[in-house]
């Protein structure tokens, strides 16, 4: 007889076995690159061949086969086969996750935040400082015959207000967007922002006072912690792995001892980290917050540029009691400068809309529309599939040059996902020395300190990977890897 805890016992063995037999043949794989018996650009063996060879089925071979092309390490080429990538042989170490004091604290912020965003517009400045993507990258053209059409088409509606909670078309596409990744989400549910930032506030603004406690993650982005600050939250950084994300079992512990009032996650792609969060422990992080009404801040801006078969899931799809207030916008993966933004506040919605009518009474029209009938004429999917192979190349590129020219040492993340690397430098070496030192070559990174209120990764940079070989060459990570050595040796 099988019980229900035999069966689950059977399933997790069965599926252990699965991902035994996935990284052997993977591990057959690294072990023919890294000996030598398999370069850059070769074939690798047929999913038939390898079947055989490693006596596990074909289906197993696949799967492991599209593993290794989502961490760059093979490509697919269609009627052709997997071949090895350029970047197959770089294999730097993934930072660690760091422990941070679990005692909250203020926020301070000086000037470099705001030199970080007047850098990002000059065209004599190498971008790799703010996480902006290049308009190279992006749907530009399909974009502005969607808003010429609705400004012929639909001109006094294009100039009058679009009160909250916003317009409609715009909301509905966005509620298929949430069906599509398994989240139920009424039209009426959503609220249209000026971006994902207006839309963090006003959640923020709705479920904290100034000197409450916020946990965040370590580190986190520097603009949630300005935007903090300037509500007069305080911060309690919690440890975060580099692959998973927020260290659940130290969020409870930081929870029994610190009156946390809300909790903030970019659960996908993070920015910096990269990581994506794997859903058991969204599912985990939700049920352990419900459980103690504490709302659930998440910023899923990245979740549409993964690199894999699959969308992540936000933190949303686990919310039962509506304790998630879900945020997100199209600046990333359509147009930065439309502003387009949208918070599905759950229980907290009254008082979102509220505070929305209040401070901004109503988000620019024409752009709202213009979203709506480009996400409606199908163009976003299409655009979205060259967007994340682009990036993905980028991302493999960069990692590939910090490997060439970066001293040895340095550690890199490898994300899945979205456009961003941290890099962790030597630990004799400052971010903040390398960007003042890579300033004067017109070069822009953004220094690691900046990532956390305890000012934290002093020796971290973040780089921005949405940009075109054609803006950004191989000589620009030359002279950063020759800044970094030359930092390193003290000179």
């Amino acid at each position: 007889m099988v019980t229900d805890t035999n069966y689950r016992n059977l399933t997790v063995t069965v599926c252990e076995v699965v991902m035994l037999r996935h990284e052997q043949v993977s591990e057959t794989i690294a072990h023919m690159i890294t000996s030598g018996a398999l370069s850059p650009g070769d074939k690798v063996p047929s999913l038939r061949k390898m079947s055989q060879d490693a006596g596990v089925s074909i289906s197993t071979v696949s799967q492991a086969y599209i593993n290794l092309e989502h961490q760059g390490v093979l490509e697919a080429r269609p009627q052709s086969g997997f071949y090895v990538t350029e970047h197959a042989v770089d294999t730097p170490q993934a930072p660690e996750m760091k422990t941070t004091a679990a005692e909250p604290c203020c926020i301070p912020f000086r000037d470099l935040y705001n030199t970080i965003f007047s850098l990002a517009g000059r065209s004599d400045i190498v971008p790799l400082g703010a996480a902006v993507p290049s308009t190279s990258l992006l749907p530009v053209k399909g974009l502005l015959r969607a808003t010429r059409r609705i400004m012929t088409e639909e001109p006094e509606r294009v100039v009058s207000y679009a009160f909250p909670p916003g317009v409609r078309e715009l909301r509905e596409q966005i509620a298929l967007a949430y069906t599509r990744m398994n989240t139920k989400v009424d039209v009426d549910q959503i609220i249209i922002t000026t971006g994902a930032t207006e839309a963090l506030a006003l959640g923020l603004q709705t479920v904290t006072r100034p000197g409450d406690v916020v946990a965040v993650e370590s580190p986190t982005y520097f603009s949630v912690l300005k935007l903090m600050q300037q509500l007069g939250l305080m911060a309690v950084e919690v440890p975060t792995d580099p692959e998973t994300g927020m260290d659940l079992d130290a969020l409870d512990q930081i929870m029994e001892t610190s009156d946390v009032k809300a909790v903030i996650t970019v659960p996908n792609f993070q920015n910096p980290l990269g990581f994506t969060m794997p859903d058991e422990n969204k599912q985990r992080l939700v049920e352990m917050l419900t459980a103690r009404s504490v709302p659930l801040l998440e910023d899923d801006i990245y979740g549409d540029l993964h690199f894999g078969d699959r969308r992540p899931s936000p933190c949303k799809r686990f919310d039962t009691k509506g304790i998630v207030i879900s945020c997100g916008c199209y600046s990333k993966n359509i147009a930065p400068g439309y502003r387009v933004g949208w918070v599905v506040p759950g229980r907290y919605y009254k008082e979102v809309l509220e505070r929305k009518q209040a401070f901004n009474s109503a988000t620019p029209t024409l752009t709202q529309l213009a979203v709506a009938e480009f996400l409606k004429s199908g163009e976003y999917e299409r655009s979205l599939k060259r967007l994340r192979a682009a990036l993905k190349r980028e991302v493999g590129w960069v990692r590939h040059m910090i490997c060439q020219h970066f001293p040895s040492e340095t550690k890199v993340t490898n994300p899945a996902g979205g456009f961003i690397l941290w890099v962790e430098l030597p630990s004799n070496v400052s971010g903040r020395d390398l960007f003042d030192e890579a300033l004067k070559k017109n070069i822009s990174v953004t220094p690691g300190v900046l990532f956390s209120s305890l000012r934290h990764y002093r020796n971290c940079i973040r780089i921005n990977c949405g940009y075109d070989q054609d803006t950004v060459k191989e000589d620009t990570f030359i002279t950063l890897g020759k800044l970094v050595k030359k930092l390193a040796l003290g000179k």
